[in-house]
């Protein structure tokens, strides 16, 4: 299964690359600002998900990189349901950190 795009952050992404949302869609503008600032990301097909439903890795790791993507000053991570070492896994700590 594809993860949907909005989960990693990676390089900024024009909208002439994402290939499920049109202009015409209600949230266009939406994707288009999340894309350009690299707060969210496409699928490695060029695709955005944007009506699959948002995780909370997905959603921390939105925070997280509206916040600059701190470094986190503990590395032992406390939620017990989630990897060390998961790609949401910084975001996880900074979220706890922060409450």
């Amino acid at each position: 299964m594809l993860l949907p795009c909005m989960i990693i952050p990676s390089r900024a992404v024009s909208m002439a690359e994402c290939k499920d949302v049109d202009r015409g869609d209600w949230y266009f503008a939406a994707v288009r600002y999340v894309l350009a600032e690299d707060l969210m990301s496409v699928d490695e097909e060029m695709k955005f998900h944007p009506n699959d439903p948002m995780t909370r890795a997905m959603f921390i790791q939105t925070l997280y990189t509206m916040a600059g993507t701190p470094k986190v000053k503990d590395k032992k991570l406390k939620l017990k349901d989630t990897g060390e070492y998961d790609w949401y896994s910084d975001a996880l700590r900074w979220g706890d950190q922060n409450g």
